[in-house]
């Protein structure tokens, strides 16, 4: 990953540990927060945008919220997402 300026994330990449699989880039994207929601699936944040999962599997993008908040994640527990004092299950 590359950081900004303003301490976002951009061109995160997820490496395969045991090359089974191929390497994976978020390209393009400002990302504020990344948190690992399981072996597979991660949550990431976009200020002023929105929370989105990632299957690095799948390679599909689902999205959990969006909205002009700065939603800034502090915490993934049990597919509960806390961010700006609230939270959101992620199903």
């Amino acid at each position: 990953y590359t950081q900004t300026d303003d301490n976002a994330y951009q061109n995160v990449t997820f490496y395969s540990r045991d090359k089974s699989k191929i390497d994976l880039e978020l390209r393009d994207l400002y990302v504020n927060d990344l948190f690992k929601l399981d072996d597979t699936n991660y949550i990431y944040s976009i200020s002023g945008r929105g929370i989105y999962r990632y299957n690095i599997e799948t390679r599909q993008y689902q999205t959990i919220i969006t909205g002009n908040e700065t939603f800034d994640i502090t915490s993934v527990t049990n597919n509960i997402v806390y961010y700006d004092g609230n939270q959101i299950e992620v199903r």
